[in-house]
């Protein structure tokens, strides 16, 4: 899948240690290497893009040796989260050697709020915790082990029993003063959760409420400030919405899965929907239900102003081949026109979940 997403035109690859227990980087590594050995892609025509932070499965044994556990957020048994210098040469060196590369085009920190889970760690402590990293990570740009670098969080409150969140002004006000090489930031965006396109970027409480009513209005959206700074955005979870306290997910796919929200009902109302607002862009609007709901998403998402790269999981061939045929082939879709359709899909989905806004 990986191999066919990047011959038919995909040149951006996401990918973190924990994804599969390092087998994810393995795998991109060993496609990268096939395809350059075959001529069909040179190294600069691909950027590659891992984490570093989550600690999960064979490095806890790794994270556990270290000498001193200064800076290791002990969440679960299962799961630890560390940016501290020495954690992240060393998860550094792995991921490198893993994916077969000298340098990473971006390493990103993984989820830094994460760490407020454990006993001991508040925000203003993540903060620090990412200055130090900062730090650490212009040696490794120095070094040529890293291009450029960035951060991949929650920017809003996911729910209330999962509030915390980053403001991007605390995180570029970590950055050394002299020159620095941030440059990327990676988030949630979907049509449950599309607050980055038009809710205000300040500090909320856990229900999502502005702690500042008037700086909830008058402060600009996330993807706003985004551009206001010159960085990359990257968003994620296209097809899988977190909706309040919903126990399950929101699946924008047409397949439902076992512990989705939405029935195939909902999910062939919302592509019904999304075709009749986008036209031909999204296919024919005589046959506007036709089992593509995944691959319409993406394309909406995708043509979002100030967005620059949907991620998407592609595991299947197939799902690549949706997913990249309606990129191509149908008519390019109106920046204002998919944010026009993320509006009224968001509205659909807090009407039938019974949700104000």
């Amino acid at each position: 899948a990986l191999q066919g997403a990047i011959r038919l035109g995909c040149n951006l690859i996401d990918v973190a240690p924990g994804y599969t227990d390092g087998a994810a980087e393995r795998a991109v590594g060993c496609a990268l290497r096939k395809l350059i050995a075959a001529g069909q892609l040179a190294r600069d025509e691909v950027v590659v893009v891992t984490k570093v932070g989550n600690i999960v499965g064979s490095s806890l044994g790794l994270a556990s040796a270290m000498r001193s556990a200064d800076g290791i957020a002990k969440v679960r048994d299962d799961v630890w989260h560390s940016l501290e210098p020495a954690w992240i040469e060393q998860e550094l060196t792995r991921s490198l050697d893993r994916l077969g590369l000298e340098c990473v085009d971006c390493l990103l920190l993984h989820c830094p709020e994460f760490a407020t889970r454990a006993p001991g760690v508040d925000m203003d402590e993540v903060y620090r915790r990412i200055r130090r990293a900062y730090s650490h990570l212009e040696e490794e740009v120095s070094r040529g082990r890293v291009a450029r670098y960035g951060v991949t969080a929650a920017f809003y409150p996911l729910r209330s029993s999962d509030p915390e969140h980053l403001l991007l002004e605390r995180v570029l006000e970590q950055l050394p003063s002299q020159g620095h090489h941030f440059q990327v930031i990676q988030f949630p965006l979907n049509f449950a959760e599309p607050q980055p396109l038009w809710v205000g970027h300040t500090p909320r409480r856990t229900d999502g409420a502005a702690l500042d009513a008037g700086l909830g209005v008058a402060s600009p959206p996330l993807l706003e400030l985004a551009r206001r700074h010159g960085l990359a955005t990257l968003t994620n979870r296209p097809l899988d919405g977190l909706l309040r306290e919903l126990r399950g997910v929101l699946r924008f796919a047409s397949e439902v899965p076992m512990n989705g929200e939405m029935q195939e009902e909902d999910v062939d109302a919302l592509e019904e929907r999304l075709t009749a607002l986008c036209g031909s862009s999204l296919g024919d609007p005589g046959e506007p239900v036709v089992q593509q709901l995944a691959a319409k998403t993406v394309k909406v998402l995708a043509s979002l102003a100030g967005v620059d790269c949907v991620l998407v999981g592609m595991r299947r061939p197939q799902h690549v081949i949706d997913v990249v045929r309606l990129l191509k082939q149908a008519p390019p879709l109106d920046d204002k026109i998919a944010l026009d359709a993320v509006k009224s899909a968001h509205d659909a989905i807090n009407m039938w979940f019974c949700m104000d806004d």
